[in-house]
């Protein structure tokens, strides 16, 4: 019976999440992306290097069999698409070399952020595949140049499930790169949740249901240091967190933007540390609000 009862409740929730009145779409952060679009950015030769011979150039640029062996649906034998989405240009081996990340979709599950990322390099005036690493998610990135020319990417990108919704702030450095968000490879140095979704459903209690968090990336900006060069990033987010009860709960299922919490903005400075960013100090407590679960 208690079985019952959590999947009926469950079910509720699913109903209502698709039928309720739903909480407005915040804009999309402002975040100075070096990502293109492939179409504009000669992803089609690019993409050649990944599946040679078998480039498909219609509204998206794709490979024409389908996922690649390597690709987590590769040895399914259905057809899925592996599209490319976006394209990253830049010097991410050596400060000389001419390297391109490619972001693409498809042939991956939802645990592996459904694509993953190939990098491919200029040598003898031809492209070249590297590696691909499912996970690696590149589809919006700044390049931040490292002391020796060398650049590494800094992205931003979205998950979700179950009504919980987190956008994160991650380094991608392509000599190792590291699988983030639902693959959870490597960790984000700065976070956004968002539970409003989910109502605070607690499955194991439902009378004690979590607190709602929101949360959103509003801004970011990159500046260096002017007495040391050291790379800065500026981040400017909402915050807001409200308790709940049962009465509330059913409230928020009826209407999620009267029962969401108030947010303040907060803005916070992360210096490069060498490898990854790190709060500044006098960052450091709004920070920590964002850390909470």
């Amino acid at each position: 019976m208690y079985a019952a009862k959590i999947v009926a409740v469950a079910w509720l929730i699913l109903v209502a999440a698709s039928t309720s009145a739903q909480p407005s779409n915040p804009p999309d952060p402002v975040f100075p992306s070096d990502s293109t679009n492939p179409q504009q950015t000669g992803g089609r030769d690019l993409l050649e290097a990944v599946c040679p011979g078998e480039v498909v150039n219609g509204d998206e640029i794709e490979c024409r069999e389908g996922c690649p062996d390597f690709t987590s649906f590769g040895s399914i034998g259905d057809r899925f698409r592996w599209s490319l989405q976006a394209v990253t240009r830049g010097h991410f081996l050596s400060a000389t070399s001419e390297d391109a990340v490619l972001w693409m979709t498809g042939c991956e599950p939802h645990s592996e952020n459904f694509g993953g990322t190939a990098l491919v390099t200029r040598r003898a005036e031809r492209w070249t595949m590297l590696w691909y690493k499912a996970g690696v998610q590149t589809e919006k990135c700044h390049k931040v140049p490292l002391r020796n020319g060398r650049e590494i990417l800094i992205c931003i990108a979205t998950a979700g499930a179950q009504g919980i919704s987190v956008t994160e702030l991650y380094v991608e450095d392509l000599l190792d790169p590291k699988a983030v968000l639902m693959a959870a490879e490597a960790s984000s140095f700065f976070a956004a949740r968002d539970t409003v979704g989910s109502c605070g459903w607690n499955q194991e209690d439902e009378q004690k249901p979590y607190p709602l968090i929101r949360s959103r990336i509003e801004k970011v900006e990159f500046s260096s240091d002017k007495a040391s060069g050291v790379s800065v990033i500026t981040i400017a987010a909402s915050y807001g967190k409200r308790t709940m009860n049962p009465e509330d709960v059913r409230a928020c299922l009826a209407n999620r933007d009267k029962v969401a919490p108030l947010t303040r903005r907060y803005r916070m400075r992360f210096v490069f540390n060498g490898y990854d960013y790190s709060p500044v100090p006098s960052s450091a407590n709004s920070v920590r609000l964002f850390e909470d679960r």
